[in-house]
């Protein structure tokens, strides 16, 4: 963990005394992916599950359907660059480019889905209900689990549950790059989403719903609030989200009866 964290020199003022003293700040670095020889986009994240956050952002934007599109995956951690080989070609002219929506999340998150538009996805139709008493242990799970959170107070954390049983964390410097970082550890290990709880840290816009939607995760849990957009989307596409989970407290937003 000594390798995510830079120490630095800082003066701290208490009570009107002043001190300099060591602290530990989270790192920050760039990834390159480059799909089929062309460089798509650059993240800013946290240099830990950096091919998995690849695949995952490829997933999530619509890029990759599964695995078995990798032709081959060459990462050059020095570089902060990842080559991806699909077998097929990408779909994503100069126009769509530059319609692509920069989001409002952390690390330069961006996506580029029409988030407004209607989805044209498949509509999430898992029968999965759970107890409201594991929502609130995946809440409290979430702080015992977010260990660079707890050193630094720089990242987010995304978690993953099948009902009450602990499956994977992760944690970067932006929401998004969290989950995609789980999300592209489902594609590569055939894990599949109709039977799995998310739980993230930060609040829930559209493009984050989106990415629970594209891998069929049928409930999202937050600590934070949604937007509209996100709402009005998990309505439509029939995931169930909960936000303002803290403590025993929770609303939950959409698709209420996968709570009981």
């Amino acid at each position: 963990m000594a390798d995510l964290l830079e120490q630095v020199t800082i003066v701290q003022i208490t009570d009107g005394k002043i001190v300099e003293q060591d602290d530990v700040v989270i790192k920050e670095t760039p990834l390159t992916i480059f799909v089929n020889e062309e460089e798509l986009v650059t993240l800013l994240c946290l240099p830990q599950f950096q091919q998995n956050l690849a695949v995952g952002f490829l997933f999530s934007e619509g890029i990759l359907s599964s695995k078995a599109e990798i032709e081959s995956l060459i990462f050059n951690e020095n570089k902060g660059v990842i080559w991806i080989k699909l077998n097929k070609p990408i779909a994503i002219d100069d126009n769509f480019r530059k319609g692509r929506t920069v989001t409002t999340g952390c690390a330069r998150g961006l996506t580029f889905h029409q988030v407004f538009e209607k989805w044209s996805g498949d509509f999430v139709s898992s029968k999965l209900t759970i107890e409201h008493q594991i929502v609130i242990a995946v809440v409290s799970d979430l702080k015992q689990r977010s260990l660079l959170f707890q050193q630094t107070g720089g990242t987010h954390s995304a978690l993953l549950y099948k009902d009450n049983t602990f499956l994977l964390e992760r944690e970067d410097i932006g929401r998004h790059n969290a989950i995609d970082k789980i999300i592209g550890e489902c594609v590569m290990k055939d894990i599949p989403g109709d039977d799995k709880i998310l739980m993230t840290s930060g609040r829930v816009s559209s493009e984050i719903l989106l990415k629970a939607a594209r891998h069929q995760i049928p409930i999202l849990i937050s600590r934070g609030a949604p937007t509209s957009a996100a709402l009005k989307l998990a309505d439509e596409i029939g995931i169930t989200l909960i936000g303002f989970a803290r403590g025993k407290r929770m609303n939950i937003y959409t698709n209420s009866w996968r709570i009981n």
